[in-house]
């Protein structure tokens, strides 16, 4: 049953043409990953599912409720999605605590303490409620984004080069972390990555992209064992 459907969706900017005519869709509580090198256009793929740019042309729909096409575009605070930047854009001068429950101020005291505490076991990270993100490294800063934006309880969850800014010691472990969390709250999650050890390790499916193109759709272990072009050889060092 699909989820997410992306149908014909292409983006330029200016002239130049970053997304031509892209089509994919996710299941319920699948998680895909959208691999490519800098510039791909992997991440213009999740602003425009967000709402934060319109693409020239295609259909977005989530859940059966279409939220983009030529007649309608839900602005991004309507499409009830989460989205992690590369940099967790957590507020410096709020706790962690705040942090986490700012995006649920509009619900009561007992109700933004269950949803708190809950998120705080799920990224375990119970004792540094009353911390500061400067005081968090950057692997719990990361689970500390990902606990805000799950806390809001979205239909999809977004992430954007979710491992790129961790030293590379770190990100294995993180990895896991944070496929188990994802597992554990079965979130339908996209996120974009240019490393090809991200897709393997986390996701169910891998859209490869190259110059605003799909170029493969498949489970990581089917890309493994039966690439479908010289780029994608070369992408997995074949």
């Amino acid at each position: 049953m699909e989820y997410i459907k992306l149908e014909n969706i292409s983006f330029k900017y200016g002239k130049k043409i970053i997304l031509d005519n892209i089509s994919f869709s996710i299941k319920k509580g699948e998680v895909l990953a959208i691999l490519g090198e800098s510039g791909s256009g992997k991440s213009t793929i999740l602003r425009i599912i967000s709402g934060l740019e319109t693409p020239k042309t295609g259909k977005i729909t989530i859940d059966n409720h279409i939220i983009f096409n030529k007649n309608i575009n839900f602005p991004p605070e309507k499409r009830n999605l989460g989205m992690v930047f590369q940099d967790y854009a957590l507020f410096p001068h709020l706790n962690i605590e705040k942090n986490i429950t700012f995006g649920i101020s509009h619900f009561n005291k007992k109700t933004k303490k269950i949803i708190l505490n809950k998120m705080l076991k799920l990224v375990k990270l119970e004792e540094h409620s009353k911390k500061y993100p400067h005081e968090l490294s950057g692997g719990q800063q990361q689970r500390i984004a990902i606990a805000r934006t799950l806390a809001t309880n979205p239909k999809l969850l977004l992430l954007d080069e979710p491992f790129s800014n961790l030293d590379a010691n770190l990100q294995s472990s993180i990895r896991k972390e944070i496929k188990s969390i994802i597992d554990i709250e079965k979130t339908t999650t996209i996120f974009v990555t240019h490393n090809k050890e991200d897709a393997l390790e986390i996701a169910d499916r891998v859209v490869i992209i190259k110059d605003g193109k799909i170029i493969q759709i498949d489970t990581p272990e089917n890309i493994i064992s039966n690439p479908k072009s010289s780029y994608v050889k070369h992408l997995f060092h074949y």
